[in-house]
């Protein structure tokens, strides 16, 4: 709910709030509105019971320099108890304030003993002064993140143009946590949204690793095992185990999401040997329409997933860190595209237990729409449906 200047209730949808604030904010500070004082009347949504408000509203500050609101977003930075979302959005706010004084404020914050705080604060300072954000950001993801979450400053780096290269150019030689690592390597299993050139910074380079082991050995043979010893029943178990994230890009039949492509007769359609290929090196084949492409925006933003449709007017993605929410890019507003790695990251198998699971789950896929237990049934099914009066 956002208030009017004579604090009244003026929009009581928040959907139609947010996307409001959103596109407000994506306006802020344009020449077209460069007069618009009345942006100063959204302070007192600061105190609105929705994070989604507090932080859009927290953004505008920032874009539209409503200077007055500092304070507010200040304390908004300093309190433990706001989510991650509200204290990286008040960060940005004083950042994009261009505030000797709030800038100050926010590398003080950056080298809190508190890692979350730290982290809102560097993301603030990559908005008002990225030489303190990189010199910041080393120290930060050397040390145990704890229950924060670590991604709220990568994330920082690189949603802006050219960003994962100074993130990059910035962790050279930091010796970065495990925990930072692992929570970095599971994102981009659930997302693919890594960049390909920070990810050699996170991936533990383990030659004991699963991954690394299979790779090492003969694909044929390698194959033969998966005919032989591999278990479809355990493997479609492993396959919608939440750490290895293949349910959540991929869909069987009409159940699952559209990100990545649907598996329901794949094992009709490629070989043992292919299964093994796209679990080890997704990157060696990624089947046609579903390549994964990165868009830099006018303003700097990047955006990233498969195109769904595209015209003249708006390319259509579907976003993997958003279940595949479609997401609507203004052509005018894409300044540059280009392909990215696959969805699916390289090192999944090391999210398995056991060189015999990923027998299994190679073979689970491999027998997908073959005759028998996994073969695909397409016929019609005609269900009645009677009403009851409830006891």
């Amino acid at each position: 709910m956002i208030v009017n200047a004579a604090g009244k209730n003026a929009i009581r949808s928040e959907a139609v709030a947010v996307s409001m604030l959103e596109g407000l904010n994506q306006l802020g500070g344009s020449e077209k509105f460069e007069n618009m004082r009345s942006i100063a009347n959204l302070v007192p949504a600061l105190a609105s019971e929705s994070d989604e408000i507090v932080a859009q509203v927290a953004l505008n500050m920032g874009s539209w320099k409503v200077r007055s609101a500092g304070p507010q977003l200040l304390a908004l930075l300093e309190d433990g108890s706001r989510t991650p979302t509200v204290r990286s959005a008040a960060a940005v706010g004083l950042g994009s304030m261009g505030m000797t004084e709030y800038v100050r404020a926010l590398t003080d914050f950056a080298y809190s003993q508190d890692a979350q705080t730290r982290y809102c604060a560097i993301v603030g300072l990559i908005e008002a002064d990225m030489e303190e954000a990189k010199a910041a950001v080393g120290a930060a993801l050397s040390e145990d993140p704890g229950s924060a979450d670590a991604m709220a400053v990568i994330n920082g780096f690189t949603r802006i143009r050219r960003g994962d290269t100074t993130l990059a150019a910035a962790l050279q030689g930091v010796r970065i946590h495990p925990n930072v690592s692992s929570a970095a390597l599971a994102y981009h299993r659930q997302t693919g949204k890594l960049p390909k050139r920070l990810l050699p910074l996170f991936e533990q380079d383990d030659p004991s690793a699963l991954s690394a082991l299979l790779l090492k050995e003969n694909r044929e043979s390698l194959a033969q095992d998966v005919d032989r010893y591999g278990d479809a029943f355990r493997g479609e178990m492993i396959f919608r185990r939440q750490e290895t994230a293949c349910a959540s890009c991929h869909g069987i039949g009409s159940v699952g999401p559209t990100i990545g492509p649907n598996l329901v007769a794949v094992g009709t359609a490629a070989s043992t040997s292919y299964m093994i290929e796209a679990i080890l090196e997704p990157n060696a084949s990624i089947a046609e329409h579903y390549e994964n492409m990165l868009f830099t925006m006018t303003d700097d933003t990047v955006r990233m997933g498969i195109i769904a449709f595209q015209n003249e007017q708006e390319v259509i993605i579907r976003d993997s860190a958003s279940g595949g929410e479609e997401v609507k890019l203004p052509v005018g507003r894409i300044r540059s595209k280009q392909v990215a790695p696959s969805l699916m990251p390289a090192g999944l198998a090391d999210q398995l237990k056991s060189r015999q699971e990923f027998l299994d789950l190679a073979k689970f896929l491999a027998v997908l729409g073959q005759p028998g237990a996994f073969a695909n049934d397409e016929s019609p099914v005609i269900r009645k449906w009677r009403v009851t009066a409830g006891s």
